[in-house]
């Protein structure tokens, strides 16, 4: 299997941050085949999957305490290998807007952990309505639902959860 890096790093952000950090991603030889970055509170964080040669990997792996020094962040790296190709899933699109409680965000992570679902990625945000002062929350998901569990069931099962949790929540097969 093919080996590749995934690297996150976080730090306090800045104009030119992540162009030094890719910059010196590049310099080694690899490339970034994914990535994807978040500004939250004045901090970035970075995520991204790097590929390459053994060396060139092997440099981004030796540069990382010296990068962690010089760009002021903290950077963790890891090997992996390449997902197997051949894993049939369905890529579906969950957007849940909710009063803000403690808790949400497990109880529906836990509801797609329940039936073996991947969450690819996930996104919240917490603000104040504009027109009720109610601390409100939104959360966004792609998960990728194995093709052998029956979507009727878990999209019943899906309103349910939403109900019960009092969450206006929609479920819905991405379209590409």
């Amino acid at each position: 299997m093919t080996q590749s890096l995934i690297i996150s790093a976080l730090g306090s952000n800045r104009p030119g941050l992540l162009e030094a950090l890719t910059r010196q991603i590049s310099q080694s030889g690899c490339s970034v085949n994914h990535s994807r970055g978040s500004l939250i509170d004045g901090h970035i964080l970075f995520v991204a999957r790097l590929t390459g040669s053994w060396d060139t990997l092997a440099r981004v792996e030796a540069a990382s305490e010296r990068l962690e020094r010089e760009l002021g962040m903290a950077i963790q790296i890891r090997r992996v290998e390449a997902p197997p190709e051949n894993r049939l899933q369905l890529p579906y699109t969950v957007d849940i807007v909710a009063r803000d409680r403690n808790g949400t965000l497990n109880e529906v992570l836990g509801f797609f952990s329940q039936y073996q679902i991947e969450v690819a990625e996930v996104v919240t945000q917490s603000y104040v309505s504009d027109h009720t002062d109610t601390p409100m929350a939104t959360i966004q998901m792609t998960v990728h639902i194995p093709d052998v569990q029956p979507l009727t069931v878990i999209r019943d099962q899906f309103m349910e959860l939403c109900d019960r949790l009092n969450l206006d929540g929609l479920m819905e097969p991405i379209k590409h």
